[in-house]
């Protein structure tokens, strides 16, 4: 799995297509998935539908997420479980607690959580490539699985001693005690899901920022990394898009980005600007088969170019 995260604007999605582009023609089998609300990646590629993977060419495959429509499966999904787990919610309004779920703090960020986890899990590509929102929305999420690991466990030492207490009323009434607790049960499975998650995040993803060279893009750049260092994991690309080659104040910023990439161990891609606006399969190819694309074998100097 690769994560193109930055700042909304810098040509995310643009980058998510090039490189499923360069591993389809590597005779990779590559999804590319948008989780982006703008939903650039349908508008590109001419998707049909949402959520649906769809043919784009030989080994290249894409998905569009419609958030609102996947918000509403994962609701569906905490009825059944809230159902399960306390029958005596049924008695209330059960769309008044639908509701609350869903307008609670972090609840889109959940959702976007879910989706990840989704695609972590995709049978049957050599390659998932997954198009974020932007930076503030993405990296919540991925401090989500650490957050919800550590409550779980609180909570799960909470149930522990509810089912203690009433093992030994039970006992004390010279009745059956119940054993097992459907909820307990169900904290464990959850705070395992989480852990392995965070996990995964740490040390099974590849991180792709993309920027464009000018301040706020390439601060943005600095905060994925500091927060990608503070989760174990690490950034592996940093792309620097429509860089035109003129000025002092472009120079340093592609310079900063240099430095990021140097720091962090990553390498380095130049995008050139083009005088078309990619926004269409074919002008994408056209920036990665018609030498818009440099690959910078030495970020700490900025030299060695390819």
């Amino acid at each position: 799995l690769a994560m193109v995260l930055g700042k909304g604007g810098v040509g995310k999605t643009t980058m998510s297509v090039a490189l499923g582009y360069v591993l389809s023609k590597l005779g990779r089998k590559v999804l590319v998935a948008s989780l982006d609300p703008a939903k650039h990646l349908a508008e590109y590629l001419g998707l049909r539908g949402v959520l649906s993977v769809e043919r784009v060419g030989e080994g290249f495959y894409a998905v569009q997420y419609d958030i609102d429509s996947y918000a509403r499966k994962v609701l569906d999904e905490y009825v059944v479980t809230l159902k399960r787990l306390m029958p005596a919610l049924t008695v209330l309004n059960m769309d008044r607690v639908v509701e609350i779920v869903r307008e609670s703090p972090g609840f889109e960020e959940e959702v976007f959580l879910r989706a990840t986890a989704e695609l972590m899990g995709m049978e049957g590509f050599d390659a998932v490539i997954v198009d974020t929102p932007p930076t503030g929305v993405a990296l919540r999420v991925l401090t989500l699985p650490q957050v919800y690991a550590s409550w779980l466990e609180e909570l799960a030492k909470l149930r522990e001693n509810i089912v203690a207490l009433r093992y030994a009323i039970a006992r004390a009434l010279g009745q059956r005690p119940r054993v097992h607790d459907p909820v307990l049960d169900k904290l464990y499975e959850m705070k395992s899901k989480y852990d392995q998650l965070r996990e995964r995040f740490s040390k099974a993803v590849t991180y792709v920022a993309v920027a464009v060279p000018e301040p706020l893009p390439v601060f943005e750049v600095e905060v994925i990394a500091a927060k990608l260092r503070k989760l174990g994991a690490r950034l592996h690309l940093v792309v620097a898009n429509r860089v035109a080659g003129e000025g002092q104040l472009e120079a340093k910023h592609v310079r900063r980005l240099g430095e990021i990439a140097c720091r962090e161990g990553a390498r380095l891609l130049l995008v050139r600007k083009a005088a078309f606006a990619p926004s269409r399969l074919d002008e994408i190819v056209k920036l990665v088969e018609e030498g818009y694309v440099e690959v910078v074998r030495d970020p700490c100097g900025l030299g060695g170019r390819d």
